[in-house]
């Protein structure tokens, strides 16, 4: 681990933040209190950060992406010509205004807490309370994704047995920790690795598929496709499955928001935070765009691209038996890219939840290391619990309360150009409040399409996400009224 030096006390990212009330008061601060608000504006470009341009394209690139594993429905759920023309299209509509949210924001306020901080400065705590509530539930359940990925790719060379696959999601979990565990710059190094071994099965994969006989451009302006859909689990009534389309792109392309956690360890993040965005996002298009390309392409029939179907697309190619294994080592280092940036970022801000008197102390233990320990091994527990269930029913409930969490981010964005017109910007959204309320509809549209499509398709994943949010309210209810009654046993008049 990383540690820190003697003087420093916490973290560069921390220490912006006001310590726990029983550190620094006789009292609990009360519910109109900001103990935030000496962070606006903070972290500017005087010190040398841990994380810099190149560092953090390679972290936001996982949090955002990390590979084309897990997206092959996007070439399998619609016809060619719209499938691929999604993937050039929806980025810019879902993704790019996050990141130019995102951007504002943390450059604004940089600090550990990230949306968690912008939310509470924009509506308060209860708000901020429930939206930390929702993604740590989020993030979570999305963490449990990328192991299980993994052994569905491993799956298709061996049979497993069930616990079999349990050990190996268990092994990958502890590297994992591991690598956090040593500390925020060397995420930053393990994240370039991973990229690199991540990306290099699907550069093969598409330039040599370009040579192979059963290469056909012509697929990728069909309209209509082969079969019905195979595609989806769901009943669909009709030949495109929209739902299966949107639930994945979104899924796959969402997450910029989460590098808002290490605002306080980039370096220079007035010049980063911009480049890193839109470079990241021209990356995650390319990253999905040519494979799916290629896979419609090459495969004898579009409408059979279903989850898992690398594989056995690299071996049409003709390259041999070795391009399938290269793909199944690119499926690790993808998903171990993304679990391990995941579990940094967030670790961090249940840190900085528990500094601030949100999340247990326990939380904020061992404040002369840099990596959030606690925090970490939290994280890796709930991992290895929810890996027994199923993806799909993961992945699921993830999605609807993710849209959630954006409905919140933009509506941060717009509030608090109105609230606080004079906090400074490094990087602004452009055209005014006029600009800001059109950047942030768009992802708001999409999210209302996609809540109102899993509404359509089914009741019980939105019951259980109502469930998430109703136990939130509760848990911040619960927690003010113990807080009051501490206060007035403590302070009588």
């Amino acid at each position: 681990m990383e540690r820190l030096p003697a003087e420093a006390g916490s973290s560069p990212s921390s220490s912006l933040l006001p310590s726990s009330p029983s550190k620094t008061t006789s009292r609990p601060p009360y519910d109109d209190e900001d103990p935030l608000a000496d962070v606006a504006g903070a972290g500017g470009d005087g010190e040398k950060k841990a994380l810099g341009v190149f560092s953090m394209v390679a972290v936001v690139y996982f949090l955002v992406c990390g590979g084309s594993y897990g997206t092959e429905d996007l070439g399998g759920s619609l016809p060619p010509l719209f499938g691929l023309l999604g993937i050039l299209v929806i980025p810019w509509l879902w993704s790019l205004p996050v990141a130019l949210i995102t951007a504002e924001l943390a450059t604004a306020m940089p600090d550990a807490s990230g949306f968690l901080l912008w939310s509470r400065r924009a509506f308060g705590p209860f708000v901020s309370f429930l939206d930390a509530w929702i993604m740590i539930v989020v993030v979570i359940i999305d963490q449990a994704l990328y192991p299980l990925i993994f052994v569905s790719y491993i799956e298709t060379l061996v049979e497993l047995t069930w616990w079999q696959a349990y050990l190996i999601n268990l092994g990958y979990i502890l590297l994992c920790m591991i690598v956090n565990l040593l500390g925020v710059s060397t995420m930053g190094h393990f994240s370039k690795i991973f990229s690199a071994l991540a990306l290099l099965p699907f550069v093969i994969f598409v330039a040599a598929g370009f040579f192979s006989d059963r290469f056909d451009p012509h697929a990728w302006v069909e309209t209509a496709k082969g079969k019905t859909i195979a595609s989806s689990t769901r009943p669909c009534p009709h030949e495109w499955d929209v739902p299966l389309y949107l639930s994945v792109l979104l899924w796959a392309t969402c997450g910029f928001e989460y590098s808002g956690f290490l605002a306080g360890d980039v370096d220079k993040p007035r010049r980063t935070f911009p480049i890193v965005m839109i470079g990241s996002i021209f990356l995650m298009i390319a990253t999905y765009f040519f494979p799916i390309a290629m896979a419609i392409a090459i495969a004898e029939d579009p409408s059979e691209i279903t989850e898992g179907a690398y594989p056995a697309l690299a071996l049409e190619i003709g390259l041999g038996e070795w391009i399938k294994y290269l793909m199944i080592a690119g499926g690790l280092a993808s998903t171990m890219g993304t679990y391990n940036a995941y579990l940094g970022t967030t670790a961090s801000a249940l840190r900085a939840q528990a500094e601030e008197g949100v999340a247990p102390s326990i939380f904020s233990a061992f404040p002369q290391y840099k990596s959030p320990i606690v925090a970490i091994i939290f994280f890796s527990l709930t991992t290895a619990a929810l890996v027994l269930l199923d993806f799909s029913v993961l992945v699921e409930i993830e999605s609807l309360l993710y849209c959630l969490h954006v409905l919140l981010l933009a509506g941060t964005v717009i509030r608090l150009r109105w609230k606080e017109p004079e906090l400074e910007r490094p990087f602004a959204l452009p055209f005014g409040k006029i600009g800001v309320v059109l950047i942030a509809s768009l992802p708001m549209l999409i999210t209302f399409f996609n809540i109102g499509s899993l509404f359509y398709y089914g009741w019980i994943f939105p019951l259980i996400s109502v469930g998430v949010v109703t136990s939130g309210c509760l848990l911040y209810l619960v927690r003010h009224l113990v807080r009051r009654r501490w206060e007035y046993h403590s302070y009588p008049s």
